[in-house]
């Protein structure tokens, strides 16, 4: 997933700004199961795709992205085989908006999932994703995996100020439904658009331009349940 994902993303960072929102919405129970659905919305970048395509007499029907989605499905399928992880379901709601669902039995299917979906290539390189003891849950994010792989696919060529705004104008955004009220939450690193806790709900939101400059601290986080 994390080299479709990232070719993905160059290709839309040459081209384009403020194209690609990605998504990861979690659902925690009491018994330390829950539902983890996985979003990467770049329908507005292959809509502007589209519009380019057409005024440059490209064919019709032609799809510039036609193996993303075919991706995709073939990642969320290498997680029917885990144990503890079951309902996987793929899903294209729009064109460019690809979502990978999935239900976990605990903690530890949870973090076999996301080393499919997010982890290192090396299967040696398991990393914990997520840390729960029923009060405490540590979401923790991969450091090998973190978007600053961005600058390996880019080079540093360029204007470093319109790359910069380009990359403030991507999004990356974490989601929380938990079984209890959140009491206190703890991050690596505040966030450029911070964290909004209303009751049982969580959501951090921050910039692809914030997590390349500080690094995999802005999406890790650490929330108090009462």
């Amino acid at each position: 997933m994390k080299n479709l994902f990232f070719v993905l993303i160059a290709a839309a960072a040459c081209l384009f700004s403020g194209c690609i929102v990605v998504e990861e919405n979690y659902t925690f129970k009491k018994n330390g199961g829950g539902s983890m659905q996985y979003v990467i919305d770049m329908h507005e970048l292959m809509e502007q795709m589209g519009a380019i395509m057409d005024m440059s007499g490209g064919e019709a029907g032609e799809d510039p992205f036609a193996g993303a989605a075919k991706g995709f499905k073939e990642q969320s399928e290498k997680l029917k085989s885990l144990i503890g992880v079951s309902g996987v379901k793929f899903e294209e709601d729009k064109k460019g908006i690809y979502k990978i669902g999935f239900s976990f039995k605990n903690v530890k299917a949870l973090n076999d999932a996301l080393n499919k979906l997010m982890g290192s290539e090396d299967p040696t390189a398991y990393h914990i994703f997520f840390v729960n003891d029923g009060k405490t849950i540590k979401r923790i994010h991969a450091g090998q995996a973190n978007l600053g792989d961005l600058s390996s696919i880019l080079g540093d060529e360029g204007d470093a100020e319109s790359t910069k705004m380009m990359y403030q104008s991507m999004k990356y955004k974490l989601n929380f439904k938990f079984a209890s009220d959140v009491q206190a939450v703890y991050t690596g690193i505040e966030a450029e658009e911070g964290i909004v806790s209303d009751g049982k709900s969580l959501n951090l939101s921050t910039t692809f331009s914030e997590v390349m400059e500080k690094g995999p601290a802005t999406l890790s986080m650490t929330a108090v349940l009462k």
